[in-house]
C-alpha cells in the first residue's frame, strides 16, 4: 500500500532537516581542516548526504506534484560545491 501524502512530506521534511544537519557538519569539517585528518569521517558524511537525498527522492516520487523537486531551495539550505 503507497504511503499517504502527509506521510511522504513528513519524512521529506525530516531529510531535509537531516540534510541541513549534514551539510552543517561537511562546512565545519571543511572550516576546521579536519577532511583530512577525519577523512573516512569526511568520506562517510558525504555517503550519508548521498543516501539521505535518494531516499528524499523516493519519497518525492510517491508523492509528484506535491513536494520541491531537488532544483527548488530546500528548507533554506545552501549547497555548496566541495569539488
Amino acid at each position: 500500500m503507497p504511503m499517504r501524502e502527509e506521510d511522504c512530506l513528513h519524512i521529506i521534511g525530516e531529510l531535509d532537516a537531516l540534510l541541513a544537519d549534514i551539510q552543517n557538519l561537511l562546512n565545519q569539517f571543511e572550516a576546521s581542516g579536519c577532511t583530512v585528518t577525519l577523512k573516512e569521517d569526511y568520506i562517510a558524511l558525504h555517503a550519508l548526504q548521498g543516501r539521505t537525498l535518494m531516499e528524499r527522492q523516493r519519497h518525492i516520487d510517491e508523492a509528484p506534484g506535491t513536494v520541491p523537486t531537488l532544483s527548488d531551495p530546500l528548507n533554506g539550505i545552501a549547497w555548496k560545491n566541495t569539488n
